[in-house]
C-alpha cells in the first residue's frame, strides 16, 4: 500500500467517532483472527518442509544423518 494510501485511509479514520473507531478496530481483529487461523497452518506444513531464512543452507539433523548414511551404503559396495 503507498504512503498516499495510507495518509487516506488514517484521515478517514480520524473522522470517525470515537464509538465508530472502536467497532473498526473490532472488525479489524476478527478479521486478522480469522485469515491467521486459515493461514497458520499451511504455513507451519511449508516451514516444516523446507527451511528459509538465514540457515536455509544447513541439513537438518535428519537430512545430514540420511546423508551419511547413504555415503557409509556407498562405501560399502
Amino acid at each position: 500500500m503507498s504512503p498516499a494510501t495510507l495518509t487516506q485511509v488514517w484521515q478517514s479514520v480520524e473522522k470517525l467517532s470515537a464509538q465508530e473507531q472502536s467497532q473498526l478496530v473490532q472488525l479489524l481483529l476478527q478479521k486478522w483472527q480469522l485469515n491467521s487461523e486459515e493461514v497458520a497452518p499451511n504455513q507451519a506444513s511449508v516451514q516444516k518442509q523446507s527451511p528459509r531464512g538465514k540457515y536455509a543452507f544447513v541439513p537438518t539433523s535428519s537430512q545430514s544423518f540420511a546423508q551419511q548414511k547413504q555415503e557409509e551404503i556407498a562405501l560399502e559396495r
